[in-house]
């Protein structure tokens, strides 16, 4: 697992993953989001990650990054886009699901 943060860095996320430390990386409830194809973080291949749930409510900022990357996979730019991601989002293989 990686965790991209709001300010572009990534960071390895190792040891425990229970839901509340999911919580804790999004700050918040988690919600999944699925990328129809995989994406590659710090040398890795993802197709899954997990943003906060009330993150666009919370008026949570944009990852910018994370959002770049969730674009692409859907095959548009992210001047084509109509929607974003906001705050930490964290990365998840088929295998960590």
């Amino acid at each position: 697992m990686h965790l991209m943060k709001v300010n572009g860095e990534v960071e390895a996320v190792v040891g425990d993953q229970s839901l509340e430390q999911l919580q804790k990386a999004v700050d918040g409830y988690i919600e999944q989001i699925h990328f129809p194809t995989p994406v590659e973080v710090e040398g890795v291949k993802y197709s899954h990650a997990y943003v906060n749930e009330e993150g666009k409510l919370r008026a949570m900022p944009i990852n910018q990054r994370a959002t770049r990357l969730w674009v692409e996979a859907h095959g548009i730019t992210v001047e084509e886009a109509t929607d974003y991601l906001v705050g930490n989002v964290l990365f998840f293989t088929d295998a960590e699901v």
